[in-house]
């Protein structure tokens, strides 16, 4: 009998275990850059919206990594903090 006919199985379920414990990992990291991306898009919205009234929040490291954690109440908080402070 041949051996591949043997090992075959047993190298696809390996393989579909392999997949499975990495499936976990690659969605929180996707999830991760999607909210990334929506905090900058946010920050910028921000900036074109609020050029009018002399509001602009700065778009660096800081400021998207706090939007990216805390979501849209980090956003407004960036805002309010940028109009309190007149910075």
């Amino acid at each position: 009998m041949n051996d591949w006919v043997l090992l075959g199985p047993v190298i696809g379920i390996v393989g579909l275990i392999f997949f499975l414990l990495l499936l976990k990992p690659l969605s929180a990291l996707f999830r991760w850059l999607l909210r990334l991306a929506g905090s900058v898009l946010s920050l910028v919205l921000i900036n074109l919206l609020g050029a009018s009234f002399g509001l602009t929040v700065g778009i660096n490291l800081v400021t998207v990594l706090t939007a990216a954690v805390l979501g849209l109440p980090g956003v407004t908080a960036l805002a309010v903090s940028r109009l309190i402070l007149n910075l």
